[in-house]
């Protein structure tokens, strides 16, 4: 399972549901993959240039045909408002055959759109029917050309082909079937791929060093900044990206688990989330979008946040610890006993405390020079609160750190009792106040100027807006069924709020305090939206899928080999790929092995190679584990992680028959046995 126990009656906090206190689960699987390329300036024209390969081969048609589908190319950095001005695309082939006339000659299908076509990749045989595929209107095509090149005579020969979107050039005979100088909004960047087929009677063709060049202006919104949103689902999934100047979803991050609230380093570049079930606290790279690590945290933890300085995180868990992990060696170098279950750890703006609570009515301060708890201090929570036994989140403070707000994030099923927001002065951890809000509060956060507080409520479906210089509330937005998460975008002017019961996000524009829109996304559970951090110099490669879910396996057995496709998807630079290797609580319960290059081999331009993982479990229950790639490009190293997932249950038993032959007067209950084994 993705998420640790919910905030109902147990002291930790995940997606609640109005069933009796009890927390439901809700499957579902949204992979996007993409490409990573240098970003175009807005506004600025491009060239871009990727390497689709070869061979293909193509004929026609006296032996039947042979065409081929290149690569597809899926380019994240061009995205937004785009304008494509011209494609080229260039080849070099050898001539086997060509038609009682002479001549030899293929014909190009060059596709460029906003999503991809959906064709195969590689050699085929036959006929080729383009109607199979959803290679139309709906996929937003932006250029498409059927344009037929006439090779010399025979031997071996190059060329560029150039085409305009508006006209073909006379090196060209053919249609342009789609052709468009109109601007096109690219949600999940660029695609382009390249059918090539025989064009003429007997011709027999190789092609090899196929390249197409794409021009353009990138001249749309700048993208991001972006919000990364749990979404509960099956194992391994998912931290979903929304670009929140489009609102378009951009990647899904498959992770090992959902607490809240996420972390976020000081510097943008990662986002930490506890995951309870598993131990681990998931490290994601914000600038590729993907599951960096995850480190070994123990307790089943349910709440991260990292020091102002970027050097530790602290983690605190259900066993009643505060854990603090060095990032420097991502592993624990303090454990802090609280008493109590922690559900919620904040630090203070300049780094000297961290704050911990959850179950129960106490708060403890901790020291983050000593690593040791400073003073405790007790909420004065309601009697709905003293029933319900769960939680204080909190607090959260003003940017100044002089003020901090404590909720009290509990309340029975049906209850209708209004919830308790405490003030507190800081740092005297001083009460200087209540402010009542709907029913059954549960995530409260500070927006980014400091001056308003935003409070969601599960049991009204609203959040309440509160004055932070007044501390009273200003305004009750509606928004959908159950929200449980809230973030801002780092300007403050927008607040996506997560829906859990109607699986919607909702946005708020703060100026107006009203809904402007809203999303789809299945069960949303947590939300942060980092400003965008500086691109990344590393080459991220591509894994398809980006992780592996298996089915139950009985221990002490094998199940077969399921693969991970590795591609580098730069068409510049070769990486050398320097370790493949098994991480995470349960690394001996699965077996890998690769056919990647081995160094100083590397991994070529738009090259793939395969890791291959059985699941072979050693013990009864969830067995995760991540299979963890490091590649670099002489620029930099990027390290990502695939997570996997499996059931391990025990062997039937099996009963042995044994057969028994009696003679005369002899006593049974002596000497008849059952062998039961498993």
């Amino acid at each position: 399972m993705l998420f640790g126990p919910s905030a109902n009656h147990n002291g930790t906090r995940s997606p609640m549901f109005a069933v009796a206190g009890r927390a439901v689960r809700v499957a579902t699987v949204l992979l996007v993959f993409a490409a990573v390329f240098g970003v175009p300036a807005r506004g600025q024209s491009f060239s871009k240039t990727y390497q689709l390969g070869g061979p293909i081969h193509v004929s026609c048609c006296v032996n039947g045909m042979a065409y081929g589908f290149t690569p597809v190319i899926q380019d994240a950095s061009i995205s937004g408002n785009v304008q494509i001005t011209s494609i080229s695309v260039s080849d070099t082939g050898n001539i086997a055959a060509t038609d009682p006339n002479g001549i030899a000659g293929t014909t190009w299908e060059v596709f460029v759109g906003s999503s991809s076509c959906g064709f195969p990749v590689g050699q085929q045989q036959g006929i080729i029917s383009l109607n199979t595929y959803s290679c139309n209107a709906q996929t937003q095509l932006i250029f498409n050309t059927n344009g037929n090149f006439t090779a010399p005579a025979a031997g071996v020969f190059s060329g560029s082909y150039n085409f305009q979107t508006n006209t073909l050039t006379t090196n060209d005979i053919g249609q342009l079937i789609t052709g468009t100088t109109a601007t096109t909004n690219l949600t999940q960047g660029l695609f382009a791929q390249i059918l090539l087929w025989g064009g003429d009677q007997g011709a027999d063709l190789t092609l090899n060093n196929i390249s197409i060049t794409i021009n353009g202006i990138a001249n749309g919104n700048a993208s991001g900044p972006f919000a990364f949103v749990g979404s509960g689902s099956s194992a391994n999934c998912c931290l979903v990206v929304i670009d929140t100047s489009t609102n378009a979803v951009v990647a899904s991050i498959p992770i090992t688990g959902l607490g809240i609230p996420f972390a976020v380093a000081p510097d943008n570049s990662k986002i930490y989330i506890a995951d309870y079930n598993n131990n681990l606290l998931d490290v994601i790279d914000t600038a590729s979008k993907t599951l960096q690590t995850a480190i070994s945290a123990p307790g089943q933890p349910n709440a991260a946040v990292v020091t102002p300085n970027g050097k530790f995180v602290y983690v605190g868990a259900n066993n009643g610890n505060v854990y603090v992990i060095s990032l420097a060696t991502n592993s624990v170098v303090a454990t802090i006993p609280m008493g109590f279950q922690v559900t919620w750890v904040t630090v203070t703006p300049d780094g000297s405390s961290v704050y911990a609570a959850g179950g129960g009515a106490v708060v403890a301060q901790i020291s983050t020079a000593t690593n040791k708890i400073t003073t405790t201090f007790v909420v004065p929570v309601t009697a709905e609160q003293q029933t319900a036994g769960c939680c204080l989140a909190g607090p959260v403070f003003t940017p100044a750190g002089m003020t901090g707000y404590i909720e009290e994030s509990s309340g029975a099923p049906g209850s209708v009792v209004p919830g308790t927001v405490h003030v507190y002065s800081f740092p005297g951890n001083t009460p200087t106040g209540t402010i009542s809000v709907p029913t059954f509060p549960f995530d409260l956060v500070v927006s980014p100027d400091g001056t308003k507080l935003y409070v969601t409520s599960v049991g009204a479906n609203n959040v309440s807006v509160i004055n932070t210089s007044s501390n009273t509330v200003t305004a009750t937005i509606p928004v959908g069924n159950s929200p449980q998460s809230l973030g801002f975008t780092p300007d403050g002017t927008l607040a996506y709020v997560g829906n859990v019961l109607d699986g919607t996000i909702s946005i708020i524009n703060t100026a107006t305090n009203t809904v402007t829109g809203s999303l789809q996304l299945p069960l949303p559970f947590g939300i942060v939206i980092p400003a965008t951090p500086p691109a990344s110099q590393a080459t991220t490669l591509v894994l398809t899928p980006p992780n592996l879910v298996f089915g139950n396996q009985v221990i002490g057995t094998s199940s077969e080999n399921s693969s991970i496709q590795v591609t580098n998807p730069s068409g510049v630079t070769a990486v050398t790929i320097t370790g493949i290797t098994l991480t995470g609580p349960n690394p001996t319960d699965y077996i890998v092995s690769n056919n990647c290059p081995v160094p100083p081999a590397k991994l070529g331009t738009q090259a793939s190679c395969f890791v291959n993982v059985a699941f072979a479990p050693l013990a009864v229950g969830t067995r995760t584990a991540l299979v963890q790639i490091v590649d670099n490009n002489g620029t930099a190293s990027s390290t990502q992680s695939a997570p996997l997932s499996g059931g391990a249950t025990a062997a039937e038993p099996t009963t042995t028959a044994v057969i028994l032959n009696f003679g005369v007067g002899t006593n049974v209950s002596q000497t008849a046995t059952t062998s039961i084994s498993g």
